[in-house]
């Protein structure tokens, strides 16, 4: 099953920030290099991610 982690952050200035990783059941396979100020832009770019990179789009998205 693969799963996109979106994780939000406080940066310096006291902005909410998004960065992804996908996981393949327990095993990480990638981590976004860039940081976002959306959930949703993150999350389309992990899904963009997910579906150049592995051929497909991912069974499940989870934010913390």
């Amino acid at each position: 099953m693969i799963e996109i982690v979106i994780e939000q952050s406080t940066n310096a200035e006291g902005e909410a920030t998004y960065q992804w990783s996908v996981w393949d059941n327990d095993q990480q396979i990638e981590i976004g290099r860039t940081t976002h100020f959306s959930a949703e832009h993150c999350e389309e770019n992990a899904v963009e991610f997910c579906w150049s990179q592995l051929g497909y789009k991912p069974d499940k998205v989870t934010r913390h």
